[in-house]
């Protein structure tokens, strides 16, 4: 008989316990149904109002938290930090270009007439052509746009990046002016400066 009794108790717990499981369940299910409509969203429930689970329209997040305003599904592209501009500076006096230099597959293109014309040379464009021209005593310097074989004084050189136009003026790599006038150049990538002196 005592084990009987034991035995009764027993299931009277256990069915108390899954009794209280359910009923806790049961109120939280309540509390938030789970229809979700078109917007992924739903209306408070007045059951979860009255519990101050929540307080109207809302949607919910992976926490359990509630939101009141819609969770973000697009995905922001990373920005971008656009490197400072080249600052050049001939003989020591900043230079200012309305194109200015720029960086393209890790070398510096300068722009050609305005360094040219400011160590004394006379630059001229034939547009049928595409060719720009450049003289200076002793020195004459002919480039076709997109070659990387600019002639000057009547030999064939070698550059490693073809000019270019930008924004309708001449770019062409740094090491090209050093080249071609003469004019010793340096590139400080970390400071973004070039400096070209004659």
């Amino acid at each position: 008989m005592k084990r009987g009794k034991k035995a009764v108790k027993k299931v009277s717990f256990s069915f108390a316990a899954i009794l209280a499981l359910f009923i806790f369940t049961a109120s939280v299910a309540s509390a938030h149904p789970g229809r979700l409509d078109a917007n992924g969203g739903h209306n408070c429930s007045s059951s979860a109002k009255a519990k101050g689970l929540c307080t109207g329209y809302h949607y919910h997040n992976a926490d359990g938290s509630v939101r009141y305003t819609k969770p973000s599904t697009t995905v922001s592209a990373p920005k971008t930090v656009k490197p400072a501009a080249l600052t050049v500076y001939i003989n020591g006096a900043k230079q200012t270009y309305d194109q200015p230099p720029v960086v393209d597959n890790g070398r510096a293109l300068v722009p050609l007439r305005g360094i040219f014309e400011s160590l004394g040379a006379t630059v001229n464009w034939n547009a049928s052509s595409k060719t720009v021209t450049a003289t200076k005593t002793g020195i004459n310097m002919s480039l076709k746009i997109g070659s990387k074989s600019p002639v000057v004084n009547g030999k064939t050189k070698s550059i490693d990046v073809p000019a270019k136009v930008v924004n309708g003026r001449t770019l062409v790599p740094l090491r090209f002016v050093s080249e071609t006038l003469g004019a010793g150049v340096s590139y400080d990538a970390s400071a973004r400066t070039i400096k070209i002196t004659k």
